[in-house]
C-alpha cells in the first residue's frame, strides 16, 4: 500500500482520508483518522533545535547544545530531543534511555546531560528532563549523583508508574 502521508503544519487539520487499516472504520462519527495520532508524534518526538524554533518559536541557538553532543566522529547531525510536552507555564524538552549494561556510554550521557542541564538553567519557560533506568547505572552510580545533583528533572521507571509526568506537567 503506497502511504500518502503529508504531516500537517497547521493548527487546523482536515484529514479526508480517513485510512485503510485493518481495525480502522471510517464510517463511525467520532472515530478518528489514525493521522491524526500519527501527526503529534511526529511533531512532537525527536524535535531538533531548529525544529522547536519552526514549529514553537523556541530559540535556543545561543546555547551549546551542539557543542555538547558532538561525537567523535564528527557528525554533522543536530541533537534532537526525544519528546516535547508544552503546558501553559512552560515547554518540556525530554530525553529517555534505559541501559542493561554498564560501560562508556553511560559517563558519556550523564556528562551531556549535566551540561545540557546547565545550559537550560537560566531559562524561564524551558525545562531539561531526563528519564533514565537500567541496572547499567549500578556501576556507573557516581556520575548519575553528580548529574542529579545538576539536573532537577531526573526520573525512573519507578518515578513514571508513580505518576511523576502528572504532578510535573500540573
Amino acid at each position: 500500500m503506497k502511504d500518502n502521508f503529508k504531516l500537517e503544519m497547521t493548527t487546523v487539520w482536515s484529514f479526508p482520508k480517513r485510512g485503510n487499516w485493518a481495525t480502522h472504520s471510517g464510517m463511525y462519527r467520532g472515530n478518528w483518522s489514525p493521522y491524526v495520532p500519527r501527526n503529534l508524534i511526529l511533531k512532537f518526538t525527536q524535535v531538533s533545535k531548529n525544529r522547536l524554533k519552526e514549529d514553537f518559536n523556541i530559540d535556543l541557538s545561543n546555547l551549546k547544545i551542539d557543542e555538547i553532543f558532538k561525537s567523535s566522529k564528527k557528525e554533522k547531525s543536530e541533537k534532537k530531543f526525544d519528546f516535547v510536552v508544552k503546558t501553559e507555564q512552560k515547554y518540556y524538552l525530554i530525553e529517555t534511555n534505559f541501559y542493561t549494561t554498564q560501560g562508556s556510554k553511560l559517563n558519556e550521557t550523564a556528562r551531556s546531560y549535566k551540561e545540557l542541564a546547565l545550559e537550560f538553567k537560566d531559562l524561564d519557560n524551558i525545562d531539561f528532563v531526563w528519564i533514565t533506568d537500567g541496572e547499567g547505572w549500578q556501576t556507573t552510580k557516581k556520575n548519575l549523583q553528580e548529574t542529579f545533583n545538576i539536573l532537577d528533572n531526573i526520573y525512573n521507571i519507578n518515578d513514571m508508574e508513580n505518576g511523576i509526568l502528572t504532578k510535573l506537567f500540573k
